[in-house]
């Protein structure tokens, strides 16, 4: 298992974007507005030709670049993409290149599927029921920080019944990771907020919300990491800011 990793600030927010074919309702610009926590702000392509769903990008400096991630995206399960990153605004010297990639990687744990599934032939490939509604969201982490101007990301997804690709975050950002690693005790789980009320008469009501993640543990820090990053960290983000967190990098 790998030390957790939290990732901030996303570069994506202040660089050039450009390249591909998006709508002019839902541009490329979309994908810097992160005032909405909930992410409903999308850039949607045309259609879904080959030079349509391609993203540019220059940071307009030089960023160190550690995690890569697509948020809220209507991605099928056959769709991938490519990262590739350059030590130049034209993009002519590349540094790194993730190759191409599924955007669902195996999603079922091995052995867990029965005799006869459809993902059972398929590498254990989420299947479009299951797909449907799933929040968990595609990112790659880099072995080690990538130092690069400009990057291309290349999505592909031709056979996606929705007609466009779409997406409502793409992050590209440094990322720390824990010296060390959780205690005892630390987890994933998810929290259903709902209320239950029974009526005098015995009749259940309820206020469904909708559910969200959360990860408990604890990480017990030197004086001089805690004082460092990781206060710096608070002082960037507070409780407002946004970060994106791997609990196991390890972890395909």
């Amino acid at each position: 298992m790998g030390n957790c990793i939290f990732a901030y600030p996303d570069r994506t927010l202040a660089a050039t974007l450009s390249g591909g074919s998006w709508l002019s309702a839902l541009p490329l610009t979309q994908l810097q507005d992160n005032s909405d926590s909930r992410m409903s702000s999308l850039a949607r392509s045309a259609d879904l030709a080959s030079g349509s769903t391609v993203i540019l990008g220059d940071f307009g400096t030089d960023r160190d670049i550690r995690i890569f991630a697509v948020l809220r995206h209507n991605a099928t399960s056959a769709a991938t993409v490519r990262l590739q990153l350059y030590s130049d605004a034209g993009r002519t010297v590349q540094v790194a290149d993730t190759g191409v990639l599924p955007l669902w990687p195996p999603f079922y744990p091995p052995g867990s599927l029965p005799w006869g599934h459809p993902a059972a032939w398929t590498g254990g490939a989420i299947t479009t029921e299951d797909l449907a509604g799933e929040p968990l969201d595609f990112h790659h982490v880099f072995p080690a920080p990538v130092v690069c101007r400009a990057f291309k990301v290349t999505f592909s997804d031709p056979a996606n019944p929705d007609g466009y690709f779409e997406l409502a975050r793409l992050m590209l950002a440094p990322g720390w990771q824990s010296p060390y690693g959780f205690d005892f005790g630390s987890g994933v789980q998810w929290v259903d907020p709902s209320a239950a009320v029974k009526s005098l008469g015995g009749v259940r009501y309820y206020d469904r919300k909708s559910l969200y993640r959360t990860v408990t543990g604890k990480l017990d820090l030197t004086e001089a990491v805690g004082a460092g990053w990781w206060m710096e960290m608070q002082r960037r983000l507070g409780v407002t800011g946004e970060l994106f967190f791997v609990y196991d990098p390890d972890d395909a």
